[in-house]
């Protein structure tokens, strides 16, 4: 409503029109109001693979097993080329109030799954971009039959922050 009264006396005050009616006001704040509401909406935004840069290590996102993205509760989203660099990310950056946490699952390039349902897999038979060899699956079962192949171990979302944190204490 303070939209549409600021509207009103700066429209009246540079026009020498006829003042603003109420319900045309009103339109033009519904519009306005629409317009942020739709600006804000916390939706995933699509890699572009190959021109992308990560977030968190800057590096060109070229493979579409492996990017992964933060979207904020206002809607800005954050890119990065791995599982591993959005963890590293989200616990650098503690101020960050993440609305989705995406992983993309590697048995469908380009797809994202939330990241607390995904089954990630690290297995060094399994390289990722970022050399945690982490590889992210929305079906558990996949997961485990590509752990049994490869050798690796299965983590959930927690516990690959924790690696993340692990391995940033060591640089």
């Amino acid at each position: 409503m303070a939209l549409c009264l600021a509207i009103y006396f700066s429209y009246k005050k540079e026009t020498n029109y006829a003042p603003l009616s109420l319900p045309t006001i009103s339109k033009i704040g519904a519009v306005a109001t629409s317009l942020l509401l739709f600006s804000c909406t916390a939706e995933p935004q699509p890699i572009a693979y190959g021109t992308d840069n990560c977030d968190h290590c800057r590096m060109t996102i070229s493979d579409n097993r492996y990017g992964a993205e933060l979207v904020t509760k206002k809607g800005k989203a954050f890119k990065f080329d791995s599982a591993e660099c959005l963890a590293a990310y989200v616990n650098e950056q503690k101020e960050i109030d993440p609305a989705l946490l995406l992983v993309t699952d590697y048995t469908r390039p380009g797809e994202f799954v939330n990241a607390a349902e995904a089954t990630f897999l690290q297995s060094e038979q399994q390289p990722s971009p970022m050399g945690l060899n982490l590889t992210a699956f929305a079906d558990q079962k996949t997961a485990t039959a590509t752990a049994r192949e490869k050798d690796g171990n299965l983590l959930r979302w927690p516990d690959v922050l924790h690696l993340a944190a692990d391995y940033a204490k060591q640089m």
